[in-house]
């Protein structure tokens, strides 16, 4: 009887996973289309982002997501990486935006990428860079995070892209994302 059971749940679920229809619901719109930034800011700003993965995004969008980079606002509906085990509940929109030009800073140029390639780390929560402890993600860190991500666009937005984009941000702080 045990073995029936067990053999029913796995069936049922199988039936399930092979149901287009039922996995679509759960994941989302296709972001291998484009969607603004605009739009990214609006969903995320009203809490209304409900999807896992980061929208393709690229560099000409990078001087609206630092405009919300200082954001305090808690939000708890924001991209995560879904193969992170880290369940991480709520960020700051600041935090958010940030973790977005990091992915653009990432994933910029790269062929065949799929959704997963898209995100620059396992979560937008910042660590210590040298012992990966995650730190206090308090307004005082977020506006030094800010500050370096508009000091490294500052000094390099009239370069190539490719020229900066592996220049990290954060070098030197003592801090990188989880």
């Amino acid at each position: 009887m045990k073995y029936l059971i067990i053999i029913a749940t796995f069936l049922s679920l199988s039936f399930y996973c092979c149901n287009p229809g039922e996995y679509a619901k759960h994941q989302g719109p296709d972001f291998d289309e484009y969607i603004s930034v605009d739009e990214y800011i609006d969903y995320l700003a009203d809490n209304k982002y409900d999807h896992f993965f980061i929208p393709i995004l690229s560099p000409d969008d990078i001087p609206q997501l630092l405009e919300i980079s200082q954001s305090k606002i808690i939000i708890d509906n924001f991209p995560r990486n879904p193969l992170s085990s880290y369940a991480q509940r709520e960020n700051r929109l600041g935090f958010v935006a940030l973790w977005s030009i990091e992915s653009i800073r990432k994933s910029f140029g790269i062929k065949d990428m799929d959704k997963y390639d898209r995100f620059p780390s396992q979560n937008s929560v910042p660590v210590s860079a040298d012992s990966f402890y995650q730190v206090n993600d308090s307004d005082s860190l977020l506006d030094r995070f800010a500050d370096k991500y508009k000091s490294w666009w500052k000094d390099n937005e009239n370069k190539e892209f490719n020229k900066f984009r592996f220049i990290d941000p954060l070098i030197g702080t003592g801090y990188k994302w989880k």
